[in-house]
């Protein structure tokens, strides 16, 4: 008896042992991840833009709850620099466990007054966090959410009003990022019960036309959803991922280009701005973004300079939108290290080659 239970005593231990440090292989992994994937870039964005804990969201769709602006946020739903671990300990491959909200307001003092957005991402929330609580039953998805993430109107004091204010003039690094979860509300704006004050679509909205647009400057395949298509599911680290079908994509556009873009959409009225002094600031706001995203991609993430733009059914038309914004970069941006784009797959002619061909240089190149 003395004999089996000592022995029975040194499984028990050794099996402690080896759940330890498999838990600790884990976590480090997982670290290792949100280093690997760029989130340390982010964390210095938290000293002015907060995030809003996923969970909570939740639990407020499922109450029937309606979105507190920042200054009545919960402490406790906040994700700032304190408790960003709970990011960390859940980043995975190409995946960081930030998601950044791109809607329309549907009235001018509150975006979502009757909580119809909410209740459309509390579905895709609430599959997110099954799939990181899998990983850490501390983890969190983190949302960045404007209404929530930075102090709203009326601000009360100089640090509310400076806080928004550094807020926003970094807004395009959380929708620029390579990892960062982008979730595009485009689909049509609810108009059943009549009181809202701007039922204007989606793609008719400067700042929508803004979030999307440097979203698709270098974000990996599978970090873009938009609300309403078809889930898929894939193989990802040995366990079944839910994912969204592939939104249709866009090549990126130069600054340039998005100026004129804007500009003509705002003079014919099929873009339009709550603010009119939106017009200017989204414009620069978009340059600068299109800048830091070229010239970071290799410092911020550490998985090479590859971006993948392949198989998207891209024609002629992209091809010389591309070679234009790649023009651009060549001339103001300056990475480190080269940066690769992966354009595999898609439909371009000879023509639409050579374009692409000619405007690479410097520090940029493309694969076919």
């Amino acid at each position: 008896m003395g004999c089996s239970a000592s022995g029975a005593g040194r499984v028990r231990e050794v099996t402690g042992a080896q759940h330890t440090r498999e838990t600790t292989d884990a976590k480090h992994v997982r670290q290792s991840c949100w280093v690997q994937y760029g989130g340390e870039s982010l964390e210095p964005l938290l000293e002015h833009t907060s995030l809003v804990d996923a969970e909570f969201l939740v639990d407020l769709a499922d109450k029937g709850g309606i979105v507190p602006r920042w200054q009545e946020l919960p402490e406790v739903a906040k994700i700032g620099p304190a408790n960003v671990w709970q990011l960390r300990c859940c980043a995975f491959h190409y995946f960081l466990p930030v998601v950044v909200l791109s809607y329309p307001w549907l009235d001018r003092s509150h975006p979502d007054r009757l909580g119809s957005t909410l209740q459309r991402i509390a579905p895709i929330l609430r599959r997110m966090l099954k799939d990181v609580k899998q990983r850490s039953r501390d983890a969190t998805i983190g949302v960045l959410w404007d209404f929530m993430s930075l102090p709203q109107f009326p601000r009360s004091d100089d640090f509310e009003k400076q806080r928004f204010k550094a807020g926003l003039c970094a807004i395009n690094q959380w929708y620029a990022h390579p990892y960062t979860h982008v979730l595009l509300a485009t689909y049509p704006v609810p108009v059943d019960d009549g009181k809202y004050e701007n039922t204007r679509p989606y793609e008719n909205r400067g700042w929508c036309k803004f979030e999307r647009t440097i979203s698709g400057l270098t974000k990996y395949s599978t970090c873009t959803e938009e609300l309403g298509m078809e889930v898929r599911t894939i193989a990802m680290e040995g366990q079944s991922i839910a994912m969204p079908a592939k939104p249709h994509r866009g090549p990126p556009i130069s600054p340039d280009v998005f100026s004129d873009q804007v500009r003509i959409g705002v003079r014919e009225g099929t873009i339009a701005f709550t603010a009119g002094a939106d017009e200017d600031f989204v414009i620069e706001q978009y340059r600068k973004g299109f800048v830091h995203a070229y010239e970071n991609h290799t410092r911020i993430q550490f998985n090479g300079g590859w971006v993948h733009m392949s198989s998207l059914d891209w024609g002629d038309e992209e091809a010389f939108v591309m070679a234009k914004a790649i023009e651009y970069a060549v001339e103001h941006c300056s990475p480190p290290e080269e940066i690769k784009i992966n354009i595999k797959g898609n439909r371009f002619s000879e023509a639409g080659i050579k374009a692409l061909q000619e405007a690479q240089g410097g520090q940029f190149s493309f694969v076919f």
